[in-house]
């Protein structure tokens, strides 16, 4: 298989700001991926700094992927994406762009999109979230009067008067909440305001601390009701167990 590929900037329509972070573009990275009956399948890759990943990481994986994916049958891919793991481990958005594009090749050589070759049911298509970022109250308050109708809100906070916020958020929209601090919050302050919380028609709170903080999550889950899930403390399955139960 020959592999290519180019960059994709996206110009965001607002700043995107969480707790340790903002920008108003984000780089991305179109790969394509030829198979030896001309057939291409498309992937693209998100990288995160958070994670050491950028655009020039993610092209070093693919220009290094070139040798690695010559000769390779695009059937095979628990071998492929078992050999890119093991030579990129650290390289998560680049394996998987080229994780897509292959199955993206696969799907069009039995002709049949991604949703059949994956088992899934179309009439039951998967409920996302769709993000409020951080900003002034006035703000975050138009964009959820925008999205008002949409059936779930990932709201970020990790911010002096994030509460507060949220109050005037419920007052806009019926849509579940989901909570997502990115790392923003103290133990104190976390369980403070999950409690708070629990009027507010929140599901569920996302990475509260700091990677690493598995005692204080810990501490966090016997002093609160609303469950806290875990997001930049995962990079890949391996690291489930550790912070399951």
């Amino acid at each position: 298989m020959n592999l290519t590929y180019h960059p994709l900037d996206l110009k965001l329509r607002y700043k995107f700001q969480i707790a340790r972070e903002i920008r108003d573009v984000q780089n991305n990275i179109i790969v394509h991926i030829k198979d030896e009956d001309g057939i291409i399948g498309l992937g693209e890759a998100a990288p995160t700094s958070f994670f050491g990943e950028d655009v020039s990481s993610v092209t070093s994986v693919f220009n290094q992927s070139v040798n690695l994916l010559k000769n390779t049958d695009p059937f095979q891919i628990e071998d492929i994406t078992s050999l890119l793991k093991s030579r990129f481990p650290k390289d998560a958005s680049a394996r998987a762009a080229i994780d897509m594009a292959i199955h993206d090749i696969v799907g069009k050589k039995l002709k049949v999109p991604l949703y059949k070759l994956l088992g899934l049911n179309p009439k039951e298509p998967k409920v996302t979230s769709f993000t409020i970022v951080i900003d002034t109250t006035e703000n975050m308050c138009k964009k959820t009067a925008e999205a008002r109708d949409l059936p779930i809100l990932k709201i970020k906070v990790g911010f002096k008067n994030d509460i507060e916020m949220l109050k005037e958020l419920r007052k806009i929209t019926k849509a579940t909440f989901r909570i997502d601090a990115n790392t923003g919050w103290t133990l104190d302050e976390a369980i403070k305001k999950i409690n708070i919380m629990e009027g507010l028609g929140v599901e569920l709170v996302e990475q509260p601390f700091p990677v690493g903080n598995i005692e204080t999550l810990k501490k966090l889950k016997k002093s609160v009701k609303i469950p806290i899930f875990a997001d930049e403390d995962v990079r890949d399955s391996t690291d489930i167990p550790r912070l399951s139960g």
